[in-house]
């Protein structure tokens, strides 16, 4: 109740309309870099899967290497997997 009066003293009848409940930072959301060079990755070699695409990713030194199953939905989020 107390965040009611606090949003009221705030900014009025308006303050108390429903607010959206997402998130307004997501650090642990993979860098935009890291995904295109995954998808990249995949594009360049197909047959490549999550597991070989974070082996080659520590090789090359990526700072902060997603792991395989985020992998995997990043490239099903860019439609480089095909469902069997």
């Amino acid at each position: 109740m107390y965040a009611w009066i606090a949003r009221y003293d705030e900014g009025g009848l308006e303050a108390l309309a429903d607010r959206s409940r997402r998130p307004h930072t997501s650090p642990t959301q993979v860098v935009g870099d890291v995904e295109a060079t995954i998808c990249e990755l995949r594009l360049a070699h197909p047959r490549w899967g999550a597991r070989r695409i974070v082996h080659e990713l520590q090789r090359r030194g990526t700072a902060s290497v997603p792991g395989r199953s985020t992998v995997h939905r990043i490239l099903v989020r860019n439609g480089l997997v095909r469902p069997k």
